[in-house]
């Protein structure tokens, strides 16, 4: 069993397609979404048609579930409220609906936890050693995927609750040891925030026991141009060509 893992689309369909691309590349069993389908980007309508045609199991978003929750929203800097205002005016009903309706928190069947932000916590980031030793602790499985920070991350605590930072950047390949847990986050798919323009996601293989991230490059323009277009907050079209 493959799985590929995204998260943090943030409405660029550009960048999602081409991901979408090299996961069916690298034969994947199934695609799993970690959030953030909608905020920020052009294309709110058209991400969540495509990830409800191709992902097997979705985990709401802080600005998924802002979109029905005040309170959440409440939590946003003028920037992402603005945009996320501009989202909710062109959605439709029955995109609407498939958002707010997404859990916060799910296991799959073959091991992993999927969230959001932490276990327990969807709206925590995990942007630490400690963050990622809390989270393991705070859960038995062997693996927790996590999004959010658009950052990848990978951590894995031992028998003893010593909690490692391992190097995580495109092409890495993290084997998966027995008596150790693993937190992994794919990083952004829209919007990456890690000096990295470039699209990233993550492929787990069950099989041979091992996690890689992957980055990918695509059309930065055409989605600024779309934002701009629209009329979205100049700084998120300029964020996404240098990955900040």
């Amino acid at each position: 069993m493959r799985l590929g893992i995204i998260s943090d689309i943030h409405g660029n369909a550009v960048a999602l397609q081409e991901v979408l691309i090299a996961l069916e590349d690298a034969g994947v069993d199934e695609i799993i979404c970690l959030g953030d389908v909608v905020g920020y980007g052009p294309h709110p309508g058209l991400c969540s048609e495509i990830v409800r045609g191709s992902c097997s199991l979705v985990i709401a978003g802080n600005h998924d579930r802002a979109l029905g929750d005040i309170e959440v929203q409440g939590w946003f800097n003028p920037v992402a409220d603005s945009a996320l205002e501009w989202t909710r005016e062109r959605l439709d009903d029955e995109d609407l609906e498939w958002l707010l309706a997404l859990p916060s928190e799910v296991p799959h069947a073959e091991g992993p936890l999927c969230c959001h932000g932490a276990p327990g916590a969807p709206d925590d980031y995990v942007l630490t050693a400690r963050d990622a030793r809390d989270a393991l602790l705070a859960s038995a499985c062997g693996i927790i995927l996590c999004g959010h920070t658009h950052r990848p991350m990978a951590c894995d605590i031992n028998g003893r609750r010593q909690c490692t930072w391992l190097h995580w950047c495109d092409g890495d390949v993290v084997p998966l040891e027995k008596g150790h847990r693993y937190l992994f986050n794919p990083g952004s798919v829209g919007q990456p925030r890690d000096n990295d323009s470039r699209a990233a996601y993550m492929v787990i293989d069950l099989a041979r026991q091992e996690a890689s991230l992957h980055r990918i490059r695509y059309e930065v323009g055409a989605t600024q141009r779309a934002m701009r277009s629209a009329g979205l907050p100049e700084e998120l079209a300029k964020r996404l060509a240098t990955g900040v």
